[in-house]
């Protein structure tokens, strides 16, 4: 494994939202479900609604004092008037422009103007410049640096065949990085710098067996699992273009990218540089945010050329996934649920600092009976809040008394100690415990469960997984 790998692997993401916590969760549900758990840590009340639910994307929180509805990672404190905006690039345009803010100029195109219009803007503006969607996420429908009139004319084709859209964007490209800020109208909050899928040489391997090793350590993370490098028509004309094929071996710490796009659903890196990142721009980023009336917090992409000291922003995006920052492929990872909770639920009954970053509520549970439609929404139980939290595992060994009445036995007991976890019965009439709670409690817990099944051997150790904040007990089938 290269230098590069070994950063990937021990890149730090925020305490209580590990991968074994947010387990199940990854991908689209990230969202969602990080920003919940932290409220509900937090002693808030949480309702998750059916719409759209195997996504995890409409819930509300509450405290004493008010509900806030969620999408996502959006606060629908955010007005109509200002998602419009957000949504279509030209209108964001013209706010950024009238607030004196740096964003590329550009004009709109559309299907009945054709090439003609883009080729009067070129006249006036000359290459490079970016072809692009009036709407659209996540890169697609994106071709930037386009050199001259040959490409112009082929991706101004790709537009108009794969996109049902009236109109479209040209604007003067902006040669510099890509940073996706995540700021309110307070505050710059965290920031990335994103890097274009790419892989480096070991020497030994090619290039295929390199993007498999690559989207190996992503499939860890819970935010890039779902942006795996795929080997397309992209990837194979970039690794021909460099002279290879995909089963070329590139020397030791060759640095090949694989696309132009810096977008973490497409294969990209993401870096986590919130400390490093020019007061200029997170200012700005901030200035961005307040720039559009009524838009509370939002993703932020800005290109900087760090030779120049320009920059310019060139999306917003008020559904930004706080993934990208919370796990990223190189760096500390930011806590952007806790700022969430702190700048919207300033009285919530525990601050970030003590909270119980162990115990978690299960996902799949809490979205189960809306996904299949019993219920149209779904609250929380509150949290277990303990005093001194303890955590155990007892391996008892050949036990005198195994059957299905030991459900309801053992229930009852985690009821009367108030513990939480699960225990596992095996076929060779083995019992796992994973058991939390108080510290005399689970101790107590433990006792009573030994004395009532006798075990033949006894180990017991420190349980250092997430708790589920409830009490399973599963009878496993002999293999």
């Amino acid at each position: 494994m290269n230098d590069v790998n070994e950063k990937l692997m021990k890149s730090i993401w925020p305490v209580g939202f590990e991968s074994k916590h947010v387990k199940g969760a990854f991908g689209r549900r990230l969202c969602g479900y990080t920003i919940s758990l932290e409220a509900w840590r937090r002693g808030l009340e949480v309702t998750i609604d059916s719409t759209r639910a195997n996504a995890f994307q409409h819930f509300s929180i509450s405290s004493n004092e008010k509900k806030i509805k969620f999408n996502r990672s959006r606060v629908m404190l955010t007005t109509a008037s200002a998602l419009n905006i957000t949504k279509d690039k030209e209108a964001t345009r013209k706010c950024l422009q009238n607030a004196g803010l740096p964003t590329p100029v550009g004009i709109k195109i559309n299907r009945a103007e054709g090439i003609s219009k883009a080729l009067e803007f070129v006249a006036d503006h000359d290459y490079p410049v970016v072809l692009k969607r009036v709407v659209g996420s996540q890169g697609k429908g994106v071709y930037s640096g386009i050199k001259d009139e040959v490409e112009l004319l082929y991706y101004f084709t790709q537009l108009v065949d794969n996109f049902d859209e009236a109109e479209f964007i040209i604007e003067k490209h902006f040669t510099g990085d890509d940073y996706r800020i995540y700021a309110s109208r307070e505050r710059m909050i965290a920031a990335v710098k994103r890097v274009p899928a790419n892989i480096i040489g070991d020497g030994a391997s090619s290039i295929r067996k390199l993007i498999a090793n690559k989207n190996k350590i992503r499939s860890q993370n819970p935010f890039l699992s779902k942006g795996l490098i795929k080997i397309d028509s992209e990837v194979s004309r970039f690794v021909e273009n460099a002279g290879y094929t995909l089963d070329s071996i590139i020397q030791r710490d060759e640095l090949l990218y694989l696309r132009d796009k810096a977008n973490a659903s497409a294969g990209g890196d993401v870096i986590d540089v919130t400390d490093d990142i020019p007061e200029s721009i997170s200012n700005s980023a901030v200035l961005v945010v307040r720039s559009i009336p009524g838009l509370e917090c939002c993703g932020v992409d800005i290109l900087y050329n760090s030779e120049s000291g320009d920059f310019t922003t060139i999306e917003i995006n008020a559904r930004a996934q706080v993934g990208v920052n919370m796990y990223p492929s190189v760096g500390t990872g930011r806590n952007v649920p806790e700022s969430i909770i702190d700048t919207y639920f300033p009285e919530a009954p525990l601050d970030g600092s003590k909270v119980n970053p162990n115990i978690i509520f299960d996902v799949e549970e809490a979205l189960s009976s809306l996904i299949r439609g019993v219920n149209s929404s779904v609250t929380l139980s509150p949290v277990k809040n303990y005093k001194s939290f303890s955590r155990k595992y007892v391996r008892l060994s050949a036990c005198d008394y195994v059957n299905k009445d030991l459900a309801k036995k053992f229930s009852k007991l985690a009821s009367e100690y108030d513990v939480i976890g699960n225990v596992q019965v095996l076929p060779s009439c083995d019992v796992k415990i994973y058991c939390a709670g108080e510290g005399e409690s689970v101790t107590s817990f433990v006792k009573a469960v030994k004395d009532f099944l006798s075990p033949k051997e006894v180990l017991e150790k420190k349980w250092l997984g997430p708790v589920k904040n409830s009490f399973v007990v599963y009878f496993k089938e002999p293999a």
